[in-house]
């Protein structure tokens, strides 16, 4: 199998799409990347918060999972602050899915990079 995979994965988590741009899967990557870099911006319009990590209850281990398989993103406006969230804005449980859903989806994209690397899929 070699380590090639795995540093598509590596490269699709970090940056959206990234892995599937490296695979000339170019028109997909620009989706991947604009659809993932949508949902999380719309998750900080609507002020919700980046997943911090909180222990190990169940709930918020998967926001913070989910936030961090956002791979760059959460990296970068956690350095900047952005993404603390407004429990009172009427928006903000609907924001924080919306970042924690990119993040998931952020990872099954990384996980179709890694199974195209291996020809896996056709897809």
């Amino acid at each position: 199998m070699g380590f090639k995979p795995y540093v598509y994965f590596g490269a699709s988590w970090l940056v959206p799409g990234l892995g599937h741009y490296l695979l000339k899967k170019k028109e997909k990557a620009i989706v991947f990347f604009c659809g993932i870099a949508l949902l999380v911006g719309l998750g900080l319009l609507m002020k919700g918060e980046i997943g911090a990590f909180h222990g190990m209850e169940p709930i918020h281990l998967l926001d913070y999972l989910g936030s961090l398989g956002n791979g760059l993103l959460f990296f970068i406006f956690k350095a900047l602050g952005w993404g603390g969230g407004d429990l009172s804005a009427a928006s903000f449980h609907y924001g924080s899915a919306f970042i924690t859903v990119a993040g998931f989806l952020n990872l099954l994209i990384a996980v179709n990079a890694f199974g195209l690397a291996k020809g896996e899929n056709r897809v």
